[in-house]
C-alpha cells in the first residue's frame, strides 16, 4: 500500500514539474516574441541602431544623402528682376528655377510669377529674369528662363529635334554617331556628325551642352 502511494506521489510530482516547465517556456517565448515585435516596429518606422533609416526596403546610412549632394556638380546662375535679393548664386545640378528664386530671397511683391517656369531645371551660367507686373519684357531677357540647354550626349530624338536647324534626320545622325564613336567631349565635336557643319553648330551652340 505504501509503495503504491509513493509511486502515485512521484507521478504527481512529475506532472507538476512538466506543467511548471511548460508555463515557464510559454512565458519566455512570449517575452522574446514581444521583444522581436518591438524591434520590427522600430525598423518599420525607419529607425536603426546605427542611426540610419530604412528606405525602399533597405538601410540607408544617414551620411549617404550628404555624399549624394557632394557628388552633384555646382551650378552658378545669375538671377535678376523682381526678387528680393538679386545676384549670383551657386546651386546644384538638378536644381530648378524655384530653388534659384528661394536663394534670391523669394519673389518681390510686384513679381509677375506666371511668366516664369519654376519647374525648369537650371544650367551653369544661366541668367534668370523675373519680370514685374505691367512691364514690357524683351524676349531676349526671358530666353534664359525658358530654355534649358540640351545635353547632346544624353538627349533623345525628340529633344534634339527642338534645336534650330535639327530635323529628324540630323537628330538620328547625332544619336547614331555617339552610339558608334562614344560621347562628345565638347560641343564642337558635334561637327563630326555627317550633315552638321560649323554653320549649324553656330546656330545651336547656345542651346547645347555636354
Amino acid at each position: 500500500m505504501k509503495d503504491f502511494k509513493w509511486k502515485d506521489n512521484i507521478l504527481i510530482f512529475v506532472l507538476v514539474l512538466l506543467i511548471v516547465c511548460g508555463v515557464g517556456y510559454r512565458l519566455v517565448s512570449g517575452w522574446q516574441a514581444g521583444k522581436a515585435d518591438y524591434f520590427t516596429f522600430q525598423t518599420d518606422v525607419g529607425l536603426t541602431a546605427e542611426g540610419g533609416t530604412i528606405e525602399d526596403g533597405r538601410m540607408k546610412d544617414s551620411n549617404e544623402e550628404g555624399a549624394l549632394e557632394e557628388s552633384k556638380e555646382p551650378l552658378v546662375i545669375h538671377i535678376v528682376g523682381a526678387v528680393k535679393s538679386p545676384g549670383v548664386f551657386t546651386l546644384l545640378e538638378g536644381d530648378r528655377v524655384l530653388e534659384a528664386v528661394e536663394k534670391a530671397g523669394g519673389f518681390s511683391e510686384d513679381a509677375l510669377r506666371d511668366a516664369v517656369n519654376l519647374a525648369a531645371r537650371i544650367y551653369d551660367g544661366q541668367q534668370i529674369y523675373i519680370p514685374r507686373e505691367g512691364e514690357e519684357i524683351p524676349p531676349a531677357l526671358l530666353q534664359g528662363n525658358q530654355t534649358q540647354k540640351i545635353n547632346i550626349n544624353t538627349a533623345t530624338q525628340s529633344d534634339l529635334e527642338t534645336l534650330p536647324g535639327i530635323g529628324p534626320a540630323k537628330a538620328g545622325a547625332i544619336i547614331q554617331d555617339r552610339e558608334k564613336n562614344g560621347p562628345f567631349k565638347s560641343v564642337e565635336e558635334i561637327t563630326r556628325v555627317t550633315g552638321i557643319g560649323e554653320k549649324t553648330l553656330e546656330g545651336i551652340r547656345e542651346f547645347i551642352t555636354i
